[in-house]
């Protein structure tokens, strides 16, 4: 009798496909991403990773999990050291993404494809992920805040609403430029903290006490 293969993975394989299949999705995007080249530089048979993973798109988004976990792992050690001062909270928080982005590159391209670039067949999932996400730690950002530092005249609560405004407004700037032209140049967070840093100072100035 012709014995069966296992279909039980090893943590050590799962830790191989694992680490293959980010490279594949962080480096070519889940479009252009290929399962066959995960299966076989993983060493898997294609109908066991689809045993575990149930699709391409399943694979996919137990990748992007892991990244949002590590990522919120951060965050959370980060809260309790926020500044009380909005504008300066925005730029720990871009401090804390640029050092993410360097520290784990494959990661941080994997999150900036999946948020910025859709896959259209997994938009509903992503779309639910990034929604519980905002519920979750957005209210956080803006917890106990200094309003003292506003000028006089100026209620606190719109002045918060009117830097959100703002910062949200240059994220979407970057985002149509970056799927306008396909150059990633315009994420980069390094430039993009140093015009954010502009439009900050720019603010503080207006809305703060001299």
């Amino acid at each position: 009798m012709k014995k069966r293969k296992s279909r039980v993975l090893t943590e050590e394989k799962k830790e191989q496909i694992f680490q293959v299949a980010l490279k594949e999705f962080a480096e070519k995007g889940y479009e252009q991403a290929s399962t066959n080249t995960i299966c076989k530089e993983a060493g898997v048979a294609k109908g066991l990773l689809f045993h575990y993973y149930g699709s391409k798109g399943g694979l996919y988004l137990s990748l992007l999990d892991k990244g949002v976990d590590k990522f919120m792992q951060i965050y959370d050690k980060m809260l309790p050291q926020l500044a009380p001062d909005i504008l300066k909270r925005i730029e720990q928080i871009l401090e804390l993404k640029i050092r993410f982005y360097s520290e784990d590159s494959l990661f941080s391209s994997l999150l900036v494809n999946a948020f910025i670039d859709i896959p259209t067949e997994l938009e509903g999932e992503i779309r639910n992920k990034l929604n519980r996400m905002y519920e979750k730690y957005l209210p956080r950002l803006y917890e106990h805040l200094d309003y003292e530092v506003f000028r006089d005249g100026i209620d606190p609560q719109k002045a918060i609403e009117f830097v959100g405004l703002i910062t949200d407004a240059l994220s979407e700037k970057y985002i149509k430029a970056y799927k306008s032209t396909g150059d990633k140049k315009y994420l980069n967070l390094e430039s993009i903290k140093v015009e954010m840093e502009i439009y900050l100072d720019m603010l503080r100035k207006g809305i703060y006490k001299g």
